[in-house]
């Protein structure tokens, strides 16, 4: 009875002295800036939206070679797509249809296939960027440093100074997933950072 007794007691202090300890908690950022390296476009033939703007297209292999006809006209080999008509039929279309998928290095290939439209056919743009660990360091240390600042910001205020870290959490976008908005946005890696208030 008497150990536990001094179990209990023991617990109550590291409580007691676990509930004195003050934190701050701030957050601060660091801009990245993208560099987009990979480039996709997905283009889907849609026979339900062709049937009404282009009737003398019957088949979907007539739509096709129209539309490769257009892209050969602009210098762009269809054979470069890969084709997914599984992924259309997942899209519930009356009709028949495919999507066909483009990745490049070359942002001008991308705007060459962007900028060949016809009825029937929706361009979707996708990206990815790059960031790489060294530069994601460089950032994290800017973001720490905006944390800091803040903290010592909020200690002022509080009548309190600055102490040790006790716990520290980073927000960032994915680069390595693909994107499908334009990427023209400020995208912001960003620390939450607690620090000891003395």
């Amino acid at each position: 009875m008497k150990k536990v007794i001094a179990i209990l007691i023991l617990f109550i202090g590291i409580m007691t002295n676990a509930q004195e300890k003050r934190t701050v908690t701030s957050t601060g950022s660091a801009v990245i800036k993208r560099e987009t390296t990979h480039y996709r476009i997905k283009a889907t033939l849609n026979m339900d939206q062709a049937y009404y703007s282009d009737p003398q297209c019957k088949s979907l292999e007539e739509f096709k070679e129209k539309y490769f006809n257009a892209l050969r006209e602009n210098s762009f080999d269809p054979k470069a797509f890969e084709e997914s008509k599984m992924e259309f039929l997942t899209l519930g279309y009356q009709k028949e249809g495919t999507i066909l998928k483009f990745e490049t290095t070359s942002k001008e290939m991308a705007e060459i296939l962007m900028s060949v439209r016809m009825n029937g056919i929706t361009l979707q743009y996708q990206f990815k960027s790059v960031l790489s660990p060294e530069k994601r360091n460089e950032l994290r240390t800017k973001a720490l440093a905006d944390a800091r600042a803040n903290a010592e910001q909020l200690c002022e205020i509080s009548g309190g100074t600055l102490g040790a870290i006790t716990n520290i959490s980073e927000s960032a976008p994915r680069p390595e997933l693909w994107s499908s908005y334009y990427d023209s946005y400020e995208e912001l890696l960003t620390l939450s950072v607690s620090f000891q208030l003395n």
